[in-house]
């Protein structure tokens, strides 16, 4: 009898253990613009799973977080994808008559900050962070 419980205990830790092993990690993906020049610049957005096109003033000193998208698959960075993955346009501009945009080029990787939070048993799941910085000499 104390075998059969053994055993019963044995199957169960085991089917614990491989459905962790075997789901896939949840992945975010969170995207901020964050206008840290002296002027106020003009940020539109759409992303494949938005049906509306945002447009908004950003005011000196302020953030905005432009998209917040989950997907399975873990933590990672996205590399030259980063932007196509999830959005059809992105504009940042510093007069809305003349549609000048800003000298940063924001469709670049290298020019967004990149970091991650991890969660999850074993570090694998959390969300990657996007945040490209507008500087005086930016614009």
């Amino acid at each position: 009898m104390k075998s059969q419980k053994s055993v019963f205990v044995f199957f169960i830790w085991l089917l614990i253990c491989s459905g962790l092993v075997s789901c896939d990690p949840y992945g975010g993906f969170v995207y901020w613009i964050d206008n840290q020049s002296d002027s106020s610049v003009f940020v539109t957005y759409h992303g494949f799973y938005n049906d509306t096109i945002v447009k908004t003033k950003l005011e000196t000193n302020s953030t905005i977080m432009i998209g917040d998208y989950s997907e399975t698959g873990g933590v990672y960075d996205k590399g030259d994808e980063f932007l196509s993955d999830f959005f059809d346009t992105i504009s940042i501009q510093i007069d809305t008559s003349t549609n000048e945009v800003i000298k940063k080029d924001y469709q670049k990787r290298e020019m967004w900050d990149y970091s991650k939070e991890t969660t999850g048993l074993f570090g694998k799941a959390g969300r990657s962070i996007y945040k490209f910085r507008i500087t005086n000499k930016d614009l």
